[in-house]
């Protein structure tokens, strides 16, 4: 499998140089849906998908760090953009108002809770991480999460 140059980006004659972590949240996207298109296609190969779960989980982190090195990222980090790609690859208004920490953030979030965040960007653009985790908090507390879920994921 080579998703080289031609999907990082590259320039013909570049050469493949450890990316720094991208917080622009477009880039995010682009290269989680690189990475997700990837991952699925590999789990519809008959010789993945006739795996029992256990198997089709290592081809998975097998694949995660294949992807990563051609990509030149940690494995962690393709895992990290493959799920932000896969939860907010189709909302604008999230790739256009909030960095990776809050999409991070707001992975296991609701729908709801993900707007309330976007409206309180927009209102605020320079909103910092800290009053981004206070929304989650509280609204987990208003909404039943408990403090323990609100500050289990408010730490990622």
């Amino acid at each position: 499998m080579n998703i080289g140059a031609q999907h990082v980006g590259l320039e013909d004659g570049a050469s493949a140089t450890t990316h720094p972590l991208v917080r622009d949240s477009a880039e995010i996207m682009r290269l989680g849906e690189i990475i997700s298109d990837y991952i699925r296609s590999a789990e519809k190969l008959p010789e993945i998908a006739s795996l029992n779960r256990t198997k089709r989980i290592q081809v998975v982190s097998w694949a995660h760090e294949v992807i990563g090195k051609e990509l030149t990222i940690p494995v962690a980090t393709a895992k990290l953009y493959r799920r932000c790609y896969e939860k907010f690859g189709r909302n604008e208004d999230a790739i256009c108002h909030l960095k990776l920490g809050e999409l991070n953030m707001l992975l296991s979030a609701s729908d709801e809770l993900v707007a309330q965040v976007i409206d309180a960007k927009k209102a605020d653009p320079k909103l910092g991480r800290a009053a981004v985790q206070k929304i989650i908090l509280e609204y987990r507390l208003d909404h039943g999460g408990g403090v323990n879920a609100a500050v289990a994921r408010s730490g990622d």
